[in-house]
């Protein structure tokens, strides 16, 4: 699929060493096809100025002490809905190998409060509806019981979600954050800055981070 003004989609990659590079590229060309299934959909959030609509980062987790970091600003006068998700087994559909077997996400406001939290995205209590909501904005299904997502309304100001290493798994691996805009057309809230934090190692232990603008016009970025 070739770029349009409409969808375009950015991949920021960072490795310390990459001794073999045909796994690093499996991983990077199977990550540009999960971004581009996101940019191929017309998101419901999409502003007619241009903003980001999606945030996703690739990075390996382990136990609580080696986790996967997104930040994200919402600017505006407004709370924003946003649904957020952690994908560890599903990315096998994907084909990004090594993946994490079950991951858990955390929200934080920025004085450290939690905001929300999922392990295992059917066991949120408003299951039904956060599937509901990702299908009309665009996000893959989730079959994997060991992949998390929570739908949260969240005020003006700065957020980050972590991913670790779910107590139900066993194994670590790569996990995927993923932050979609759930609001329609016309909100007047807007998803400003974005940041990522993980580790970069060797081979497989790569650290991507992604983002699709939505809307009719370019995004200063």
């Amino acid at each position: 699929m070739k770029d349009t003004p409409a969808h375009p989609r950015y991949v920021v990659c960072n490795s310390r060493r990459i001794p073999d590079r045909v796994a690093h590229q499996k991983i990077m060309k199977a990550f540009l096809t999960f971004v581009l299934s996101l940019a191929a959909v017309t998101l419901a959030s999409a502003q007619a100025s241009g903003a980001i609509s999606n945030l996703s980062t690739l990075g390996s987790i382990g136990p609580s002490t080696v986790n996967l970091t997104a930040g994200f600003v919402i600017e505006g006068s407004a709370p924003k809905t946003v649904l957020v998700r952690g994908i560890g087994p599903g990315l096998a559909a994907f084909g990004v190998p090594d993946s994490a077997d079950a991951v858990q996400i955390v929200v934080y406001d920025a004085n450290g409060n939690v905001m929300t939290q999922n392990d295992g995205f059917l066991n949120d209590p408003n299951a039904s509806t956060n599937v509901q909501m990702a299908s009309q904005i665009g996000a893959f299904p989730l079959s994997c019981p060991g992949d998390s997502a929570t739908v949260v309304s969240l005020a003006p100001g700065a957020y980050t979600v972590t991913a670790v290493q779910s107590a139900f798994g066993t194994s670590t691996g790569l996990a995927l954050i993923e932050v979609y805009d759930a609001d329609g057309p016309g909100a007047v809230s807007t998803i400003t800055n974005i940041s990522s934090l993980g580790t970069a190692g060797v081979a497989n232990d790569v650290f991507i981070s992604g983002f699709v603008i939505s809307g009719d016009l370019p995004q200063v970025c």
